[in-house]
This record gives C-alpha cells, sequence and structure tokens, in this order.
C-alpha cells in the first residue's frame, strides 16, 4: 500500500459510511486522486460500496464506501514467556477469534515457524489476511524485525519479520510500545505526546502522535535511565538504573529491616506488590519513609523526561505492581511539585485487562496499515 491509500483507509476507518465527496473534503486530496485510489483499495477487497435507496431527486445519489470486513482481516501474536496469545480480527479491529499456544523459552521460534499451520488447523484463510504483528518483548529494530535483549535470544539477534511465513506484510513490534498503539486506536488516549510506563519500567515515547523508536528501537527505556553512577548494579551493565533499584537484590537490601521469612520466599515482581500494598495500608513511618524514598526516585526520571521533551501525559501501566492509589497520588504529587513543564501535564493510569490485551496485535497490524511509513 501507498501513503495515499493509507490516508483514504484512514480515513474510513475512523469514520465508516463517507462518500468520496466527503472523503475528499476531509483528506484535501482532489476527486481525481480519491477516484483513483478508492478503486485500488476496493480492487484489493479493503473497501466495499454499501446499498443506497434509490431516490426521486435529480443527481446520482452518493454512495458511501466502508470497510470490507468480511473479505479482508488482521491478526497477530503476542510472544509471552510460556505461550502466544493468537489474536484475529476485521478491519475495524473487533476480535473474532483468540487463542494461546504453549511454548518452551528456547522454542520461540521454531513455534513462530509453525504459526501458519496453526492458523490454518484453526480455520483461518490465509490469503484473507491483510496484515499481522508480533509483539514481542526486548528491543526492537522495525526496518529489520529483529529483536535483542528478550527472553529468548540468548544475548544475540534475532530476525522475527524473517520466521513467519505469510503473504501479508508482518510487523515486528516491542510490548510497550504495542500497548500504546492500542490505548491510541481503541482507548482513550488522544493526546499527541505521552510516556507511557508499562508494567515494568519499560517505556513508550509518543511524539507528535507518532511512537518514537529511535534509530534502533531503543529510545524510551525509562527503565534504564541512571539516576546514580554510583548506585545499585543493573543487569544491563550500568549502575544506578531505575530498573536496578527495583530489582530484588536491592529491595531485600533496603527494606531488610522490614522483611520476614514469607517476603524472602517472594520472587521480585510478587515481593514488589506486597511490598506496595503494605505501603497502601501501613502506619509504619519508617517503612514508608524508605517506600517514599524509592518513589522518589521513579518520580525524579519522570520528572527529568516531562521537563526534557515537554510531554504532556504521563500514563501508568496499573499492572505494575508499584502502583495503587496511594502511590499514584504521592508520584502525582512528587511530578507536579517537581517538575517545571507541569502547567498542562496530564498524570494517569491506564486499567490493562484481558479483554484489551487481545487487541494489542491487532493495533499493531491495523497501525501498519493506516499510518504513513516511516523513512
Amino acid at each position: 500500500m501507498n501513503d495515499t491509500e493509507r490516508t483514504v483507509l484512514a480515513c474510513l476507518w475512523r469514520q465508516d459510511g463517507l462518500s468520496r465527496a466527503r472523503i475528499t473534503a476531509l483528506t484535501k486530496l482532489s476527486k481525481a486522486t480519491i477516484s483513483r485510489v478508492v478503486n485500488q483499495l476496493m480492487e484489493k477487497r479493503l473497501l466495499t460500496e454499501q446499498s443506497v435507496e434509490s431516490r426521486k431527486t435529480r443527481g446520482r445519489p452518493s454512495t458511501p464506501l466502508t470497510l470490507d470486513r468480511n473479505s479482508r482481516s488482521v491478526g497477530g501474536v503476542n510472544i509471552r514467556s510460556n505461550c502466544f496469545d493468537v489474536s484475529l480480527g476485521d478491519l475495524s479491529g473487533r476480535i473474532k477469534d483468540f487463542f494461546s499456544i504453549g511454548h518452551g523459552r528456547t522454542d520461540v521460534e521454531e513455534g513462530l515457524a509453525a504459526l501458519p499451520e496453526r492458523l490454518v488447523e484453526r480455520g483461518v484463510e490465509l490469503d484473507r489476511l491483510v496484515s499481522f504483528s508480533i509483539v514481542t518483548p526486548g528491543i526492537v529494530e522495525r526496518a529489520t524485525g529483529s529483536v535483542t535483549n528478550a527472553f529468548y535470544t540468548s544475548g544475540g539477534r534475532v530476525f522475527l519479520g524473517e520466521k513467519l511465513a505469510l503473504d501479508c506484510p508482518v510487523t515486528v513490534e516491542n510490548d510497550a510500545n504495542s500497548l500504546i498503539y492500542s490505548e491510541i486506536l481503541f482507548g482513550r488516549i488522544r493526546e499527541t505526546d505521552i510516556l507511557y510506563i508499562d508494567k515494568g519500567f519499560g517505556s513508550s515515547l509518543v511524539i507528535d502522535g507518532k511512537v518514537f523508536r529511535g534509530p534502533h528501537g531503543s529510545a524510551g527505556e525509562l527503565g534504564h535511565l541512571q539516576l546514580d553512577p554510583h548506585g545499585p548494579l543493573c543487569w544491563c551493565g550500568k549502575r544506578g538504573c531505575l530498573s536496578a533499584y527495583f530489582a530484588r537484590e536491592s529491595l531485600m537490601d533496603r527494606f531488610s529491616f522490614h522483611l520476614n521469612e514469607s517476603h524472602l520466599k517472594q520472587p521480585e515482581r510478587a515481593l514488589l506488590g506486597v511490598l506496595s500494598q503494605e505501603y497502601a495500608v501501613s502506619s509504619d513511618r519508617k517503612f514508608a519513609e524508605v517506600f517514599e524514598q524509592l518513589l522518589d526516585l521513579l518520580g525524579a526520571a519522570i520528572a527529568n523526561v516531562v521537563d526534557f521533551l515537554g510531554v504532556e501525559t504521563v500514563v501508568l501501566n496499573n499492572q505494575n505492581p508499584v502502583y495503587n492509589s496511594r502511590t499514584f497520588d504521592y508520584l502525582r504529587e512528587y511530578i507536579f511539585t517537581t517538575a517545571i513543564k507541569r502547567k498542562n501535564l496530564r498524570f494517569e493510569s491506564v486499567t490493562v485487562s484481558t479483554e484489551r490485551l487481545m487487541l494489542v496485535p491487532l493495533a499493531v497490524a491495523l497501525s501498519a496499515l493506516l499510518e504513513k511509513q516511516e523513512v
């Protein structure tokens, strides 16, 4: 697809049932261009004409155009630590099918290679797929479809885009970026400059309405923003990264005065969740002060990004075990007290439900159809 086709398709995705004349007015393209592009999209079975009732007045009635939901579909796979979550839907993003396939931590590539066969077994007509996505943890270079720093890459680079043999375009995207795509397409986020913080401390940047990845896909990594060069050692090799302060070893050291036998058995995320919930209800002032020192580090990292980039919205994923109503209020107060460019700042959390996660791969696949391609 070319960018003009994407412009027309995006126009109809936002508002179905438009006439050619209305699309011409909205896109500022010429009538001849719209006529040609609409015909091209109809030939590709992406658009169809709605039937209209005949009218008694003179003149040709305007024919509404709509997405061809019956002829074409989109899909995607979300790579999780122990399974593939596969979503299939129509061009408007409505879920038509969803299923999971288990995998081991070392056979992700083999599992992806076998996915087309599994789709056929599921009754999917592969020739109807017009766009497919692979959502994955790690650093993604979209131009090459390569992934590094994921649980299955073993310290190397894996070219996921080459593993999935489909006739339609396949887009590989980082999981944090993918979720913010979903919130922009299907959710309530409408701002153009956003810092989104994922369920860990990975993050995404949206600048001027576009996800900003940088040349190699690693832009926006809040978790590896260095807060103290003499701080705790992070798995990335640096010291004092934000993520390092929330790692299990750092939590054990910082809260050694407070931990009991049950705490010592908790894995990292569970321990962080327990401590966060205790902060929400505890009257122990010493414990609260130590936990707030952690929140100050997170707040400082966010405030620095707000000031440096001038983002207008900060969005927290409520799946992060740090967040509850008390921590949210504390962070909001810290950032609005600290950040210089806070006048028009919005600070909010997003509820990531199971239903919302099912839409994430579809959002990436649809974005590849609707957005102009990056250079």
